[in-house]
């Protein structure tokens, strides 16, 4: 374990050949108002000289807590990494290219511990390319429902832009979710937070996230993976599905009327016309 509980709140960030972005990153991190935190930096074999970059700007600071692989290891399974070697009460993922505003940290814990309706406190998300002026993304905005069952099954419908990923959240909420290397793997982190409690944004702070004009030199599968195995939609409804039988507790039937939602819900976002048949359906609902 990287860093104990002694901390009330962690910040993971992953790390890939970030090196152009990284001082801008950690600047805003080292202007946090909130104490009480921990940075967890893990990098994901860099070959561009972010490994050595991120240990000369944290010398010295107890706060950064550095982590390097001995190889890529792949997208996901950091992202994991970083939440499995935190024991924090709350945990926030920062994109290595991204960066936020000076009390995003403090008043997102001050959200939580004061209302345990909550489950996830988000600045506000701006957008920006290169040096552009940042923008707001208000399509990055949910107005979810109070309900939890209702909540959730908005958030499988309507998430697209998912920079609601990078909020600070009550890190009990993923005990126990199995990572996957899937399509989609942010939905279902942020679905299962959902069905915990709701999402507050903040009012003053905000999120940076950084976009890009050029085409990534590596395809999506291979990022997420570290590998070149291809990633399919049918392999995150499985997961969906999978992941709601570790949080519905209640009646087999209504669990079974819930997957069928699930299932008519992606089939139809992602144009999964086999998912529609009855036969196809049966296999799904049986699939163990």
């Amino acid at each position: 374990m990287l860093v104990d509980r002694a901390c009330k709140l962690c910040v993971g960030v992953p790390v890939y050949n970030e090196a152009g972005y990284l001082d801008r990153m950690l600047d805003s991190l080292k202007a946090q108002t909130y104490g009480e935190v921990k940075y967890l930096v893990c990098d994901n074999h860099s070959s561009d000289g972010s490994w050595d970059l991120i240990q000369d700007r944290c010398a010295g600071d107890e706060r950064f807590v550095l982590y390097r692989h001995a190889e890529n290891i792949g997208a996901a399974k950091n992202t994991e990494f970083l939440l499995r070697n935190s024991m924090s009460e709350y945990f926030m993922w920062l994109g290595a290219h991204d960066h936020i505003s000076p009390a995003l940290l403090e008043k997102s814990v001050r959200c939580l511990d004061e209302d345990p309706g909550v489950a996830l406190a988000a600045g506000r998300p701006f957008r920006f390319v290169g040096e552009s002026e940042p923008v707001p993304m208000p399509d990055a905005i949910y107005d979810f429902s109070r309900r939890r069952v209702e909540r959730y099954m908005q958030s499988v419908r309507l998430l697209t832009n998912c920079t609601m990923f990078y909020s600070v959240f009550r890190r009990y909420c993923l005990d126990d979710l199995e990572f996957r290397h899937v399509r989609g793997l942010d939905h279902v982190m942020l679905s299962r937070l959902l069905w915990h409690g709701g999402v507050r944004y903040l009012e003053d702070e905000i999120y940076f996230r950084r976009y890009f004009d050029e085409a990534r030199t590596v395809d999506y599968s291979q990022r997420i993976t570290g590998s070149r195995d291809v990633l399919t939609i049918h392999d995150l409804v499985i997961y969906y599905l999978d992941d709601l039988q570790k949080l519905y507790r209640g009646d087999a039937r209504i669990l079974r009327h819930l997957e069928s939602l699930v299932i008519g819900i992606l089939a139809d976002r992602y144009t999964l016309q086999s998912l529609h048949a009855q036969d196809d359906r049966e296999y799904w609902m049986n699939r163990s």
